[in-house]
């Protein structure tokens, strides 16, 4: 395995990639269309590199490729493989947290009750104070790699590797 240092140093402009494997085939005909298909670099910055379209190899425009954190790449010879962040049960303080809102408070509960029936904007910017205080902004958007799954009641961790998402082969 290398580092994520030797994959920015070896992803140089004029080298090229082979996607072989994208999370997305069979469900976008671009994304089929650009499988086995050589892309050469035509930019680097410290996020990612820009890829020349396969049948427009001198091309000054291209699509970018963001490099995620450490966490969820890996390089091994001369394949790249980029996960999906993961998803992970609550900590304790989280759980805390989100059971201590104040629109879950059975003291605020004629005020949600009044909310409910016009534009729902108090009980909102009690929740929006509450979490900001307990530094956990999290609850509404991603904040130090995090992000609450309303849905699910889990946690979006980007430190965490969720499902394969893209495989590249350097070929040059």
């Amino acid at each position: 395995m290398k580092t994520f240092a030797q994959l920015k140093r070896d992803l140089m402009i004029g080298k090229s990639l082979v996607m072989t494997f994208n999370s997305l085939q069979g469900k976008s005909q671009t994304i089929d269309d650009r499988i086995g298909k050589p892309r050469k670099i035509i930019a680097t910055q410290t996020n990612g590199i820009t890829l020349a379209p396969f049948d427009e190899p001198n091309a000054k425009k291209g699509s970018f490729l963001e490099l995620p954190c450490v966490s969820l790449t890996e390089y091994d010879d001369d394949e790249i493989k980029i996960y999906k962040f993961g998803e992970r049960e609550l900590t304790p303080d989280e759980l805390a947290i989100i059971k201590n809102e104040p629109s879950n408070r059975k003291e605020n509960k004629k005020l949600c009750e009044i909310d409910a029936l016009t534009d729902g904007s108090r009980t909102f910017w009690m929740d929006k104070a509450y979490y900001s205080e307990h530094n956990a902004n999290w609850r509404w958007d991603w904040s130090s790699g995090l992000r609450y799954d309303i849905h699910e009641g889990k946690m979006f961790d980007k430190k965490i590797k969720g499902d394969l998402d893209l495989v590249y082969k350097i070929i040059d």
